[in-house]
């Protein structure tokens, strides 16, 4: 065995300064965090709260695949699906907008054929003329704050 050629009571040698060892101290700490976290998925925007609302829901204006006659029951079955739902929010079906509309045959087009949408076929970010001052129009007859419109329905 070898003899050691350190005095009796003296410290050892220090290997680092004292401010490296902190910082190698807190660098090993930093490393067993963990490997890269996954970036989180963006959550869904929440449902919009309707609850209380009139809302006005005009009929499908096209229909692809569905044979004739079958755009009133369709219509028929997405307000029941909007009632059930939620039942706080007072649907205001298509057939009330057409009894308003008939005692008032001038005030706006019929809700069927209504003109074509700037937002679906040129991108825009707003809808614009014609269609939202027949909108507006129909919104204010029957006193609704929102108007749904339902633009196509494709069944294969």
């Amino acid at each position: 065995m070898r003899a050691s050629s350190r005095r009796v009571g003296t410290p050892p040698p220090r290997l680092l300064p004292p401010g490296a060892a902190v910082l190698a101290v807190l660098l090993v700490l930093g490393c067993a965090r963990g490997g890269a976290r996954r970036a989180e998925l963006p959550r869904a925007p929440s449902p919009l709260h309707l609850g209380g609302q009139r809302v006005l829901v005009l009929p499908l204006q096209s229909i692809v695949g569905l044979p004739e006659g079958g755009r009133e029951r369709l219509n028929a079955e997405i307000l029941f699906a909007l009632g059930e739902r939620d039942g706080r929010v007072i649907w205001i079906p298509p057939a009330e907008l057409q009894r308003a509309l008939s005692r008032s045959p001038a005030y706006a087009a019929a809700p069927h054929a209504l003109p074509a949408d700037p937002v679906l076929q040129h991108r825009e970010p707003r809808v614009t003329e014609p269609l939202a001052g027949e909108l507006r129009r129909y919104s204010a007859l029957m006193d609704a704050r929102l108007v749904l419109l339902l633009r196509e329905a494709r069944f294969a």
